[in-house]
């Protein structure tokens, strides 16, 4: 025969059971919200960095200046669809490739002696620039070189050009009306 304190630590025993089971349920649900919070927080930070991206790629690839980024060893990571305009190449005929493999040898020379120069001195540098253009016709370029770090923490070359070819025509011919008015 069970005594009635054995039915009662019995009976007792099953309450603390299922109390027990009540709060790991309730942990578990807790756990489950506090995960599907965070899960919905990184949705929306992740959501607001493609945007920003998006935002930011727009704005680089519409503006009228040419934007790159080379690896450390000068390969092209990156160029905006106005370098792809100015020289009527798409991106695939740049990138992966380094300077010699996409303009004559003389300015790739010239390029590479200026990107080792940014990377050793690790700072932001202005350079004026040469290249030939599609059309053969010399292109002058304003052009701010600096080294920053990719995601990878990877150091890596930036940079941004402005083609002041017409300025430099109207500065000559300026010139040159200036020097016969002086004659």
């Amino acid at each position: 025969a069970v005594s009635n304190l054995d039915q009662l630590a019995t009976l007792a025993y099953f309450v603390v059971l299922g109390l027990f089971g009540i709060y790991l349920m309730q942990a578990e649900q807790r756990a489950k919200q506090s995960l599907q919070r965070e899960i919905d927080q990184r949705k929306r930070v992740e959501a607001e960095l493609e945007f920003s991206r998006d935002r930011f790629l727009h704005f680089v690839d519409n503006g009228p200046f040419a934007a790159f980024m080379k690896e450390a060893e000068g390969k092209y990571l990156y160029i905006n669809k106005f370098i792809e305009r100015q020289f009527q190449r798409t991106a695939e005929n740049w990138l992966g490739k380094v300077d010699g493999e996409v303009f004559p040898s003389a300015d790739a020379k010239q390029y590479v002696q200026d990107d080792r120069r940014v990377m050793q001195e690790a700072t932001t540098v202005h350079f004026h620039d040469t290249t030939t253009g599609p059309d053969g016709a010399v292109q002058h370029w304003s052009t701010i070189k600096f080294p920053l770090r990719d995601g990878h923490g990877r150091r890596v070359l930036g940079g941004v050009a402005v083609n002041v070819t017409d300025t430099r025509a109207a500065e000559q011919r300026a010139k040159e009306s200036h020097d016969r008015m002086l004659l």
